[in-house]
């Protein structure tokens, strides 16, 4: 009975997961940022982003202000980005995971022992759950 009970549930689990044509989202993005970019001052933009830039370079001046500008023209946030990144480097955290972390601290809990044992049985029945957390822009 359990093993039926896990294996629906891990059916359900993959009917609820919602794939996206990734290739077709990249597709999507480039022909609005492309325009984006045919309907707007390109001399304004480089203009914003070169201030930008400025900056964030010297002590002077109003970092939002000028961020605030450059989107005010129709910069991207990415274009933004680089602009600062001509001043600074990119912050690149390490991905560091510990496997089992919290269980030391809550092996007492009914409650988590209930989820680590509800994981291990859709594991049997044909993998772990997964989530994927995504940012835009």
């Amino acid at each position: 009975m359990m093993e039926r009970l896990t294996a629906d549930m891990a059916d359900a689990a993959r009917k609820l997961m919602r794939e996206i044509d990734g290739a077709a989202v990249r597709r999507e993005q480039a022909a609005r940022l492309a325009q984006l970019r045919a309907g707007r001052d390109a001399r304004a933009v480089r203009g914003a982003l070169r201030a930008l830039a400025e900056v964030a370079a010297g002590s002077r001046g109003n970092l939002l202000e000028a961020t605030m500008a450059a989107l005010a023209v129709r910069a991207t946030v990415g274009e933004c980005t680089q602009a600062l990144e001509q001043v600074w480097p990119r912050h690149r955290a390490r991905a560091e995971y510990s496997m089992g972390a919290y269980g030391g601290t809550r092996g007492a809990d009914l409650a988590w022992r209930q989820a680590v044992d509800g994981v291990a049985r859709l594991a049997r029945a044909g993998g772990r759950p997964s989530i994927l957390i995504v940012k835009l822009g």
